[in-house]
């Protein structure tokens, strides 16, 4: 049985979901809440959403757009966007 989240975490890419790879690069891999915040905090429910996946200096108004509208249909009242900058 599924339980309602009493938190939405927006995922949108940044430093804190880069992960750094043994050839030197960087890539923005899956969202780094999802492994820490279910391990801390186990007695919230948390809905985790990827909406993108970037850099910060990639991000256009569009972006903007897409994240503001994914804000607006979250089913939740607790709402977190992560982001990191280098």
């Amino acid at each position: 049985m599924s339980h309602a989240a009493d938190v939405t975490v927006i995922a949108t890419g940044g430093t804190i979901d880069k992960e750094y790879l043994l050839s030197g690069d960087l890539a923005v891999g899956e969202p780094a809440v999802t492994r820490i915040l279910h391990t801390m905090v186990p007695s919230v429910t948390v809905r985790v959403v990827g909406v993108l996946a970037i850099d910060s200096r990639d991000m256009t108004d569009a972006d903007r757009d897409v994240l503001a509208r994914e804000i607006g249909a979250a089913e939740t009242r607790a709402i977190v966007v992560t982001h990191g900058t280098d």
